[in-house]
């Protein structure tokens, strides 16, 4: 069975919801809120990219970094030989 992957929105929102019950986010809290989707290493990615924003007090939206989450992934494709 194929587990689909999990987004940055999803991250965000897991940590949101977390937060909201006085718990820390957490890579297992986050992958239990999300129904065991998502791997510790794209999650682990995606938490600390909203921690890094709670700490520096700068928001930026899921938005924001999705930006550059779409740059990488063209590069991927690109080297992979996908994208002319």
């Amino acid at each position: 069975m194929t587990q689909s992957g999990i987004t940055i929105d999803d991250v965000f929102n897991a940590c949101m919801a977390i937060k909201k019950k006085d718990e820390k986010p957490t890579i297992d809290r986050i992958r239990q809120y999300l129904n065991n989707r998502g791997s510790n290493t794209t999650i682990s990615k995606y938490l600390n990219l909203w921690k890094d924003q709670k700490i520096s007090g700068k928001k930026k939206t899921a938005e924001y970094y999705r930006g550059f989450d779409d740059a990488i992934n063209m590069v991927k494709r690109k080297v992979r030989g996908i994208v002319p």
